[in-house]
């Protein structure tokens, strides 16, 4: 080499970089030849020869290409199976997919910004056993025993209610006048069959819609939009019989007053709808634990319900249908909570779920009223619905008294099993 000319093509003289380092491909800094060498990006590569150089550049431009997505291929897993910063031209519109990991949409408690700690039940304080009032023909002889008049309780319109039914409340009834009507106690009541227990669920309702009428009844314009109630029976056949006999009744106190059967057969997505347009909801406890389960969404709707009627409550004690009686009474009692943590403003509530709604409404506490014909433990499910008192009544307070006794039968021969066929 010292003795070639200056003028000697034939040799190929290699350009030293910027850090004076020889830049000869396949090798790395030691000079060792690794197993999997990366391919170079477009990086020009002086050669003395221009037809080399010519042809390295076109080679390096075709593995860039070999990289660029196809434009008929969309699917995303491809593009992050290629490579992490895969080259994309420019013609290629490439449309971001949402992001499922974490919703973007925030439910109605994130947006009014109530504080999760009013979902957890209160802490537990041992108060005094509920008091369970036996009233019989002992305590309460059926000479002393009274006729309390309707109009004596409630005042017009609301006691237009009963004026196709009767003018005075029976026995049963009368006993529970001073609790039912002149308190907002949450109630527990065991009574006979046929002694009136639908009349008890009238008297709350009266209560709650005669606070909220103003006077407005008679124009046509209803007062009491912005508060709920809420009928649980057992099946939908009790439901659809109460609802012809209050959409009747319960018109007579103010036209505007909607009452509407919300059961297995409606759709979940048209069953809010229908609570925001109700005033009087009546449900099954299988429905209602279907629609309050997105109590986050409808905190405002579901919050409004200022009155829960639990008829034939003993069912929560069923092997199969119980569990769902409790979770849905449960449930309420922690809607009520959060709906009335703190105060809303106008604003908030125009554009809740139910833009009716009123503060004071929704701040205020939500009563149970329960009733069945047969409930052994009274005291506990009185501690269950925060009652301080539970009520029960034997069967002389029946309108039509019943008369219990044994009759015997007859024996043929000494036989006493085989009895008289005669």
């Amino acid at each position: 080499l010292e003795e070639s000319s200056d003028d000697d093509d034939s040799l190929i003289t290699p350009r030293r970089d910027d850090d004076d380092s020889l830049s000869l491909p396949g090798r790395d800094e030691t000079g060792s030849s690794p197993i999997a060498q990366p391919k170079p990006n477009v990086k020009e590569t002086m050669l003395v020869n221009p037809y080399q150089k010519q042809r390295r550049v076109e080679k390096t431009q075709q593995e860039e290409s070999s990289l660029q997505i196809p434009q008929h291929r969309s699917d995303a897993g491809y593009v992050t199976a290629k490579t992490d910063e895969a080259v994309i031209n420019a013609s290629i519109k490439v449309t971001s997919l949402p992001d499922i990991s974490s919703s973007s949409q925030k439910t109605e408690v994130q947006i009014l910004g109530i504080d999760r700690a009013h979902f957890k039940p209160p802490a537990f304080t041992r108060t005094a056993d509920p008091i369970v009032h036996k009233l019989s023909s002992q305590n309460r002889p059926v000479h002393n025993r009274r006729n309390t008049p309707v109009n004596n309780v409630f005042s017009s319109p609301v006691r237009n209610i009963w004026q196709s039914k009767f003018q005075s409340f029976n026995h049963m009834q009368s006993e529970m006048v001073q609790v039912l009507a002149n308190s907002d106690d949450n109630v527990i009541v065991s009574a006979p069959t046929g002694a009136g227990k639908t009349a008890l669920f009238e008297m709350a309702m009266a209560r709650l819609f005669a606070s909220k009428l103003n006077g407005q009844a008679h124009r046509g314009v209803s007062g009491v939009s912005s508060v709920k109630v809420v009928y649980i029976a057992p099946n939908k056949a009790l439901c659809d019989e109460r609802q012809e006999d209050w959409s009747k009744r319960l018109g007579d106190i103010d036209r505007g007053i909607v009452c509407t059967t919300i059961t297995g057969d409606a759709n979940a997505t048209s069953s809010y709808g229908e609570i925001a347009k109700a005033h009087l909801i009546l449900t099954t406890p299988e429905k209602w634990d279907s629609i309050t389960r997105r109590w986050n969404d409808y905190v405002v709707l579901l919050g409004s319900v200022k009155l829960m009627l639990v008829d034939e409550v003993h069912m929560i004690g069923e092997k199969d249908r119980g569990s769902c009686l409790e979770s849905v009474i449960s449930r309420m009692k922690t809607i009520q909570r959060a709906a009335s943590s703190r105060m809303l403003t106008s604003y908030e509530i125009s554009s809740s779920s139910f833009k009716q709604a009123q503060p004071n409404d929704l701040a205020s506490n939500m009563r149970i009223v329960a009733v069945s014909a047969t409930l052994p433990n009274l005291g506990q499910l009185a501690s269950f619905i925060e009652s301080g008192e539970a009520y029960v009544f034997d069967e002389s307070f029946r309108p039509v008294p019943l008369s219990i006794f044994v009759q015997a039968c007859g024996h043929i021969g000494k036989n006493r099993y085989l009895f008289d066929k005669s």
